[in-house]
């Protein structure tokens, strides 16, 4: 495995180590050095400190490996040959000096390090963290080392637990992958896997369940993580678990977070579950409990549990003491349930993060004086009531029973997040009710409000039917609970990503004078200087004191004052002719400041202060004469402007080096595949060849016909196969264009169709073969392998350019399109299916191609964000700001949901607002001084992309509220949005179709543009219970039809 250390991430986090080991030395225990010590990886103690700390900084744990920190702030690495490779680069533009001692296998060197401890500060202790073991022969040597050196170590583990505590926006997003697992696992295999043994009445002990969990996130993880709906977003192969799951019942309950699964049968009663995920190191933990046949008692006490959740997770403020938020909680049992107050678990909680339980943030009245609650913190919420009695149940094991819920929460400075909300834990969503058989009674009438339950049907066991188990309401309230806790996450980083996107622009634009280009910023465009004639004896001799075109040099003459000036065609802005009774009249407009040559660019002049000719104005009687001067200006002037605009879109043009063939062996190739863009403008197969340094298409035709392409000028490589398309592709997206032929091209493309000629079904050609209708299943089988062969076959080609070794060099991978993340846009002129890959967006299936680099997007605006509206438009900004904006217009609403969480998930500034902007002027502004931009209010301008708009939309009419809060104009997006309501459709409405809809007004319009069908038939029918009658526009009471303007419409 590759390892690839982020160097922003470790300068931030050093920085912020140093800065706090000088600031609060208190916490370090006043030492005079910091040292954090990892010897050989312990598989015993995953969770301490020092490794915890080594991986918040590299990513990595580097076992053998010492880190020091002095007062003077230096950074001290000692660590192997090897593992100094990977940590010395990060020394290069680092804010503190970094010092590297490398070990080797003949010299520890750790005398070396002990005398650059021990010149740091009074030099007479170091800080550590006593409860950590380092193990192994370097531990051993570390631990000589210390004793030899005279050095007292300290506790230094309060401040440790202070810089892990706060987690900036990349670690809560881990977390929240970490727990949304958790939360799918426990919903989707958990609650489903109790439901299953309870209604077979199968056996089954607390440890099989635990295994069978843990088999989740094992070998066919993947299987497991499509039906368990893990998070899209998630590397599986990073996900682990914290700690073998648990599963407790049967009147023994153990809610410490030591706790395991035991070898007892399960239980029918209470079932406790918990169980941790960790994702790329950063853990958390969910609980909930199961109840099956509950008394009331125990229904009310698990009731009144969630509710002291609910108080502990808003008493959980920034700046709180952790024993106080113990002490409160206790003192609300105290007040609202007594008899439960013995019984409140003693620990509340602890923090959370890379350490799966940091005591120092302990939520229980041991905690330290000293430990606050800080924003940004995770805690791990577990809310338990322990040796509670039930004493009226019949089976000995039932009368000890036990409740817990645990969650991952996010302290926030305004609303804490839940992010393990996803798995329900309200009470009709784990509560079963399991009928006993008894003896037929009688059948009573049932009571107002209750449901009669039906005596169960015997199975000839002696137990009930399974279909006597009833889970109370469990779609109750389904899919209309917002997932609060992912909106606030995502805010959370998006406003995490504009702070860091203002700092780099600022960075970018340091110096007042310098621009993104390190140009500086006063300075003007370059000034191209045309040069007419070096020398005065190159005038054409029949020059004379008349207007004479020299179309060779691209110059014309003119006679001023009696001499013959010379004029490069570029000086000449136009030229105009006019006739005025005999005379002919021709009028040069020459080039001078003040005026634009174009509307996007002003002619930059040397020296703008000197005098200027502007206008020369020249009349004759010789008309035909004046005519052919004028004729052949304007030519001239075409041939010039079309010169240089080839030149400008020449100017990203490189001189590829030689393609080197494969001399030794027949290259490898892929046959009979077509190329776009086609050469000679005909399509013609041919075969794609892989070589030394590049690949190279060769027509089977034409010989001369080919394209060659080096590796080292490939940016991008896709694979697209053919599920749900007609063809296989293979495409290549440059970084700098090449010529095909006469036209400049930067994407190729390389494909075979998917469908066999003999299932042509079109009607253009008869069909090679004649099937019947006992041969369509054979066909349609034969289809499919022929796609699943095309797949592979060009995967397997793909693969092999990625593993050549100078596309190796390159770092050039095979990127794949997600199909179940796409969505449909118009790029250019046409809808079409856009698809996210690992690094870009795309579109392949037909040109014009769409390739954007994901890395080079600076932000990306969301236009057209109102309620009832059925589409929104996407607007992509490039760091480079001399690009053009790219637009992605019409995509649906419905997928709204689908682009935030895809872009956030990337790491990808948005904004959203209600209309669309003026781009080109809003860049001019930015290029005129970006770093005043930045200065200022950076992207702020654009809105803070809260998505409160876009989830306005999602909801019925009825159910909308209006907000005052965001941008200053939202107080007049919803009142317009009616008005609004035809732009979504562009121009292609007709003009009596924008008014139907334009002129229907209030709530009418709405529930037609944003209800479907059964949200409809729902509000009907609704009404006709109510005894109200539903109108349709345009009938009037009678029932007639009539038009708009009152007419009885035409039968």
């Amino acid at each position: 495995m590759s390892v690839e250390i982020d160097a922003r991430a470790f300068r931030r986090r050093a920085a912020l180590l140093i800065q706090t080991f000088h600031d609060k030395p208190a916490a370090f225990g006043d030492a005079d050095a910091l040292v954090i010590a990892v010897g050989a990886q312990d598989d015993d103690s995953p969770y301490q400190k020092n490794t915890a700390l080594q991986t918040w900084l590299l990513g990595y744990e580097f076992t053998d490996t010492v880190m020091a920190v002095t007062k003077a702030g230096h950074l001290i690495v000692h660590t192997s040959t090897k593992k100094a490779s990977y940590i010395e680069p990060l020394a290069a533009g680092s804010p503190f000096p970094m010092h590297m001692i490398k070990r080797t296998k003949e010299e520890s060197k750790l005398g070396e390090l002990m005398a650059l401890i021990k010149s740091s500060g009074n030099g007479a202790s170091i800080g550590m963290f006593p409860k950590d073991k380092i193990i192994g022969k370097f531990g051993t040597e570390w631990t000589d080392a210390v004793a030899a050196a005279g050095l007292a170590v300290v506790d230094a583990t309060q401040g440790g637990s202070m810089l892990l505590a706060v987690k900036d926006a990349s670690e809560v997003k881990l977390m929240a992958i970490a727990a949304k697992t958790a939360a799918a696992i426990m919903q989707n295999h958990f609650y489903d896997a109790i439901m299953a043994i309870v209604e077979e009445q199968r056996s089954a002990t607390h440890e099989d369940m635990a295994t069978v969990m843990d088999s989740i996130l094992a070998d066919q993880i993947a299987k497991f993580a499509k039906k368990y709906k893990f998070p899209a977003d998630a590397d599986l192969g990073l996900l682990e678990w914290c700690y073998f799951p648990v599963v407790q019942s049967g009147g023994k309950y153990d809610l410490r977070p030591s706790a395991s699964s035991d070898t007892e049968p399960l239980h029918v009663g209470a079932i406790l579950c918990s169980l941790g995920v960790r994702y790329r190191s950063y853990c958390s933990n969910i609980g909930r409990t199961l109840l099956i046949n509950p008394t009331r008692v125990q229904e009310k006490n698990y009731e009144f549990l969630l509710e002291v959740l609910g108080y502990v997770v808003s008493a959980l403020r920034p700046g709180v003491k952790c024993r106080d938020v113990y002490t409160k909680t206790a003192a609300y049992v105290r007040t609202h349930r007594p008899d439960l107050e013995p019984h409140l678990t003693k620990s509340l909680g602890f923090s959370i993060g890379i350490e799966f339980r940091d005591a120092q943030f302990a939520l229980s009245p041991k905690a330290p004086e000293s430990a606050e609650v800080p924003a940004g913190a995770v805690f791990n919420l577990t809310i338990g009531l322990q040796n509670l009695d039930n004493p009226g149940a019949k089976d000995p094991r039932a009368r000890t029973y036990a409740l817990q819920v645990c969650d991952t929460v996010v302290v926030s400075n305004e609303r804490n997040a839940v992010l393990t909300a996803d798995c329900t834990r309200e009470a009709a969503d784990v509560v079963l009710f399991e009928d006993e058989p008894e003896e037929p009674k009688p059948k009573a009438k049932a009571a107002a409000g209750t449901s009669v339950k039906r005596e169960p049907a015997s199975t000839g066991r002696g137990r009930p039917s399974p279909a006597t188990t009833v889970l109370k309401e469990k779609t109750r309230g389904k899919g209309k609970q917002l997932d609060e806790s992912a909106v606030q996450v995502r805010r959370e980083h998006q406003r995490e990503l504009l702070r860091t996107k203002t700092e780099e622009g600022l960075q970018r634009f340091a110096a007042a004078d310098d621009d993104a280009d390190g140009k500086s910023k006063d300075a003007k465009p370059v000034f191209r200087k045309f040069e007419a004639y070096r020398k005065d004896t190159m005038l054409p001799r029949d020059a004379g004191l008349r207007i004479t075109v020299d179309e060779r040099n691209q110059t014309f003459l003119l006679p001023v004052y009696g001499l013959t000036v010379p004029f490069h065609i570029n000086a000449l802005k136009n030229v105009t002719k006019s006739d005025e009774g005999d005379y002919v009249y021709l009028r040069f407009n020459l080039v001078s400041p003040g005026q634009g040559v174009g509307r996007k660019e002003e002619t930059p002049f040397e020296n703008p202060t000197a005098t200027f000719i502007k206008t020369l104005s020249y009349r004759s009687r010789d008309v035909r004469g004046l005519n052919d001067v004028y004729k052949r200006i304007q030519d001239l002037k075409k041939e010039a402007t079309k010169a240089e605009s080839e030149r400008k879109d020449m100017a990203d043009i490189v001189h590829q080096d030689r393609l080197i063939e494969v001399s030794k062996f027949k290259p490898v190739a892929l046959l009979d595949v077509f190329a776009r863009p086609t050469m000679d403008g005909k399509r013609m197969p041919g075969d794609l060849e892989i070589h030394t340094n590049g690949i190279r298409y060769r027509s089977r035709i034409k010989a001369d016909n080919n394209i060659d392409i080096l590796f080292s000028n490939i940016k991008h490589l896709f694979f697209q196969p053919c599920d749900q398309e007609l063809i296989v592709l293979l495409h290549v997206h440059l970084k700098h264009p090449i010529m095909v032929g006469k036209k400049k091209s930067k994407d190729f493309q390389f494909y075979r169709e998917a469908q066999d000629a003999s299932f042509d079904e079109t009607g253009n050609r008869r069909r090679r073969q004649a099937y019947g209708d006992e041969d369509e299943l054979q066909q349609e089988q034969d289809e499919k392998r022929r796609r699943i062969r095309l797949n592979n076959e060009f995967k397997a080609f793909g693969l092999k350019i990625a593993d050549a070794p100078e596309a190796a060099a390159a770092k050039l991978s095979l990127d794949i399109p997600y199909r179940d993340l796409s969505f449909t846009g118009v790029p250019f002129r046409s809808n079409v299916v856009i698809q996210p890959t690992t690094d870009c967006l795309v579109h392949l299936t037909e040109p014009p191609f769409l390739v954007i680099s994901l890395s080079e997007v600076e932000i990306v605006h969301l236009e057209r964000i109102q309620f009832g509206l059925r589409n929104f438009d996407m607007v992509f900004v490039f760091q480079d700001f001399s690009r053009v904006p790219v637009h992605v217009n019409s995509i649906p609403a419905s997928e709204l949901d689908t682009v935030r969480e895809w872009l956030d998930s990337n790491d990808i500034l948005f904004s959203e607002g209600p209309v669309n902007l003026n781009w080109p002027a809003i860049m001019k502004t930015i290029n005129e001084n970006p770093r005043e931009f930045f200065e200022k209010d950076s992207w702020g301008f654009l809105g803070n992309g809260d998505d409160d708009d876009g989830s306005q939309s999602e909801e019925s009419a009825s159910e909308f509220e209006h907000s005052s809060e965001g941008d200053a104009g939202s107080s007049s997006a919803y009142s317009s949005a009616d008005e609004g309501s035809g732009s979504d459709f562009g121009g292609s409405e007709s003009g009596s179709d924008a008014g139907m809809s334009g002129s229907a007004s209030g709530s009418g319009s709405e529930d037609e543009s944003g209800e479907d069908w059964d949200a409809m038939e729902a509000k009907t029918r609704r009404e006709e219970a109510r005894g109200g009658v539903v109108k349709k526009r345009g009938r009037d009471d009678d029932g007639d039809d009539r038009g708009y303007g009152g007419k009885r419409a035409r039968r």
